[in-house]
C-alpha cells in the first residue's frame, strides 16, 4: 500500500512537471517563431540576430561553438569503427537540382602552370574548392571531406605550382557570413587539402579575406583576416601579425613583391615597402564614414594604384575633397580614386554621378 501511495505521489510530481514544461513550451515558443517570422521584414540586422539567437545556448550571450569544432567533429567520426562499419555500401545518388541557383564565388586562381589558361581552382562561399580543366564546362569537386567549405581566399605559388593555398571565412559583415576555420594547404596540385595547424583553432584566422605569396619564395605568405595582416616565411607553420585592424584586402605589386597595399575597413589603405614587415598608412582626405575599399595595382604602370571606396560622407565633406556622391546626404556611396606616385590620392576623371568600374 505504502509503495502505491508512493508511486502515486511520484507519477502526480512528474504529471506536474511535465504539464508546466508543456505550457512554457506553448508559451513562449510562439514568440520565437514570430521573431523568425518577422526577422526578414524587418531588415537583415534582425534575420543576423535570429540566426545569433539559434546558435546561443540558453543562459549565454552569443554561440559557444570551439574553433575549429567542424574539423575536430569530423576527426572524431573517422576515427569510429562502428560508423565507419556502417559505410560498407555506396549509397547510390541522384542530383535533383535546383540548377538555376548560383551562389557565392570568392575566389578564383588561373593555373599558371596550364599555358591555354583552361584549368581554374575556384573557391566558392558555401561549397568548398572547384576544379575545372576546361575553362568552366565541368568541375570537379575537390574537397568532399572539408568540413569548413567557406573557402574565400586562395593562392598559387608560380615557382611551385603544386603548392596552394586557402583561406576560410567570409569577413565582409554579410548576413549569411559563414564563419572559417584558419588556412589549407594542397602540395599535390590541389587534389588534396590539409589544415595547418598554426591556424587551427586560432580566432585570428576564422576570417581570411585574402591571401598574397611571394612569386619568388613560396615559403612567404600574407593573410588579411578580420584581426590584421599576419605573416609566414615558412610556408604557414608559423604567423606573426604585421599589422592589426579590420583588413579586408591586400594586394602587391606585380612587378616588386616589397610593395603591398592592404585595405582597412573604417580607416584606410596601408602601404607596406618591405614586404609587410612595416606598414604606413595613405591619406585619402576622407575622414567621415570610410568603409571597405578595394584596391588594384596597375599592371602597365605600376606606380599607378587605383581603390574603390564604400563611404558615408556629408555632401558638403564630399565637395571639400573633390569627390561627388550620389543619392542622399548620409547615403553609402561608391567612389573610385587613384594613388599616385606623389602619395596622395585623387578622385578618379571628375566622377560623374553614378561611378563607373574603372579597366
Amino acid at each position: 500500500m505504502k509503495n502505491l501511495i508512493h508511486m502515486t505521489k511520484k507519477t502526480w510530481f512528474l504529471g506536474i512537471i511535465g504539464a508546466t514544461t508543456a505550457f512554457l513550451s506553448i508559451y513562449f515558443w510562439p514568440s520565437k517563431n514570430q521573431f523568425l517570422a518577422t526577422a526578414e521584414r524587418k531588415g537583415p540586422g534582425e534575420f543576423a540576430a535570429w540566426h545569433q539567437l539559434i546558435r546561443t545556448k540558453d543562459g549565454e550571450k552569443s554561440p559557444s561553438y570551439p574553433a575549429n569544432y567542424r574539423l575536430t567533429e569530423l576527426n572524431k567520426a573517422l576515427r569510429n569503427p562502428y560508423l565507419l562499419g556502417k559505410r560498407s555500401t555506396a549509397l547510390n545518388w541522384q542530383e535533383r537540382g535546383p540548377f538555376n541557383i548560383s551562389g557565392r564565388t570568392r575566389a578564383i586562381v588561373v593555373d599558371v602552370s596550364d599555358a591555354s589558361g583552361d584549368t581554374w581552382f575556384v573557391g566558392t562561399a558555401g561549397g568548398g574548392i572547384w576544379k575545372t580543366t576546361n575553362a568552366g564546362r565541368s568541375w570537379q569537386d575537390k574537397t568532399p571531406l572539408l568540413p569548413n567549405l567557406a573557402t574565400i581566399s586562395m593562392v598559387q605559388s608560380p615557382t611551385n605550382p603544386d603548392l596552394l593555398f586557402a583561406g576560410t571565412g567570409e569577413g565582409f559583415n554579410n548576413v549569411d557570413a559563414i564563419r572559417g576555420d584558419g588556412i589549407f594547404v594542397s602540395k599535390d596540385h590541389g587534389e588534396t587539402w590539409k589544415q595547418l595547424a598554426a591556424t587551427a583553432s586560432n580566432n585570428d584566422f576564422k576570417f581570411v579575406n585574402r591571401l598574397v605569396i611571394d612569386p619568388k619564395n613560396p615559403d612567404i605568405l600574407l593573410a588579411a583576416t578580420n584581426t590584421g595582416v599576419f605573416k609566414t616565411t615558412d610556408g604557414g607553420e608559423s604567423w606573426k601579425n604585421v599589422m592589426g585592424g579590420w583588413v579586408q584586402q591586400i594586394v602587391a605589386n606585380p612587378l616588386n613583391f616589397k610593395t603591398l597595399y592592404a585595405a582597412r575597413n573604417g580607416n584606410g589603405v596601408y602601404k607596406s615597402v618591405n614586404k609587410g614587415e612595416t606598414w604606413t598608412k595613405t591619406e585619402f582626405g576622407i575622414t567621415d564614414g570610410f568603409g571597405r575599399s578595394e584596391v588594384a595595382v596597375a599592371a602597365q604602370d605600376t606606380n599607378l594604384v587605383y581603390a574603390a571606396v564604400v563611404v558615408s560622407v556629408t555632401v558638403d565633406n564630399a565637395k571639400k575633397i573633390g569627390f561627388t556622391p550620389y543619392g542622399e546626404p548620409r547615403r553609402r556611396s561608391n567612389v573610385v580614386c587613384s594613388h599616385l606616385p606623389t602619395g596622395f590620392w585623387q578622385p578618379k576623371s571628375q566622377l560623374d554621378e553614378r561611378p563607373r568600374m574603372v579597366r
